[in-house]
C-alpha cells in the first residue's frame, strides 16, 4: 500500500492564533449581536452541531458513534468559548483526520483493486441525512461511491478504459490525502470560528491573516486570469460567478457550478488538482 495510516503530529490550539474568540465577535459585530447572544446549552448544542456541518456535510467521514461521543460537548461549548478556549474543537477534529485519512485510504485501495460488479443494480443516495451506523455502513457506502466515480468519469470520457480512469482516481485521491496531511492548527480554528459566525449569520466566514491573504490573491488571480471567479466547495475547486465578456464567459465552454478537477496548457495532458 502506497498510502500510509501514520499517525502525525497531533494538532493542537496554537498560542500564536490563540486571540479569544469573543474578542474576534465584538470586533465584527460591535457588540450588537453578540450582546444579544445567550451562551448556554442551547448555544453549545447549535454550536457543535454547526461545526460537525462545517467540516463533514454530506455525511461521510464521521461514524454514528462518533457523533454520539461528541454529544458530551454539547453542554461545554459555551463555557469554552467564554474562556476563549478551542479544545474541544481540535478533539472533534483529530477525529474527522482520522477519519477522513482512512477513508480516502479505503477508497484508493478499491480504484487500484478495481473489481468492481457493474452486473449488479444499486443505488446510493445523493443527500445523506444521517451518518453510517458503523464501520461496515462506512464502508459499503464509500464502495458504492467508487463505483459510481467510476461510472461517472467513463461516460465523461468515452475514449478511456475503465483501468485508465481508476488510475486517474487513485492519483486524485491521493492528492486529496495529501492536502489533508498539510493542514494547520489555524485551519481548525478558522473552521470552527466560521461555525460560531453561522450562528449569527449563515453568511459569515472567518479567515485567519494568512488564509485571507491567500484568498484576496486566490480571487484576483482568478478574475484577471480565465475572467471567472472560483471558490472551494466541499475540497472541489467551483467556478462561482463568471466575469461579464470576460474570456471564460465568451468561450461558451464554461459555466457557473461546473467543477474543475484538472488542468492542462495547450495540447498537454489534464494535470489532476
Amino acid at each position: 500500500m502506497l498510502v500510509s495510516l501514520k499517525q502525525k503530529k497531533k494538532l493542537k490550539p496554537q498560542k500564536r492564533i490563540s486571540v479569544k474568540p469573543v474578542l474576534v465577535f465584538r470586533i465584527a459585530y460591535k457588540d450588537q449581536s453578540l450582546d444579544k447572544q445567550a451562551f448556554d446549552d442551547e448555544f453549545s448544542t447549535n454550536l457543535l452541531t454547526a461545526f460537525l456541518e462545517k467540516i463533514d456535510p454530506n455525511k461521510r467521514m464521521f461514524l454514528n458513534s462518533d457523533i454520539q461521543e461528541f454529544q458530551k460537548f454539547s453542554k461545554t461549548l459555551d463555557n469554552e468559548f467564554k474562556q476563549g478556549e478551542t479544545k474541544s474543537a481540535f478533539i472533534i477534529y483529530e477525529r474527522y483526520q482520522q477519519r477522513i485519512e482512512n477513508r480516502y485510504t479505503f477508497i484508493i485501495d478499491l480504484f487500484k483493486a478495481n473489481e468492481f460488479d457493474f452486473t449488479i443494480d444499486e443505488t446510493i443516495p445523493l443527500d445523506r441525512d444521517a451518518w453510517p451506523a458503523d464501520q461496515k455502513s462506512s464502508d459499503d457506502y464509500w464502495r458504492k461511491l467508487a463505483k459510481t466515480s467510476i461510472i461517472e468519469n467513463i461516460l465523461g470520457e468515452e475514449e478511456k478504459t475503465q483501468k485508465e480512469v481508476a488510475d486517474e482516481l487513485v492519483e486524485r485521491y491521493e492528492n486529496y490525502l495529501k492536502q489533508i496531511k498539510l493542514n494547520k492548527p489555524e485551519d481548525i480554528y478558522e473552521n470552527y470560528i466560521t461555525a460560531v459566525g453561522s450562528l449569527f449569520d449563515p453568511h459569515t466566514s472567518y479567515f485567519t491573516p494568512i488564509n485571507e491573504e491567500d484568498f484576496n490573491i486566490d480571487m484576483s488571480l482568478s478574475l484577471t486570469g480565465i475572467g471567472a471567479e472560483l471558490s472551494l466547495d466541499k475540497n472541489i475547486t467551483t467556478i462561482s460567478r463568471l466575469i461579464e465578456n470576460g474570456p471564460a464567459q465568451k468561450s461558451g465552454l464554461l459555466q457557473e457550478e461546473d467543477q474543475i478537477i484538472g488542468v492542462a496548457q495547450g495540447n498537454k495532458d489534464f494535470v489532476n488538482i
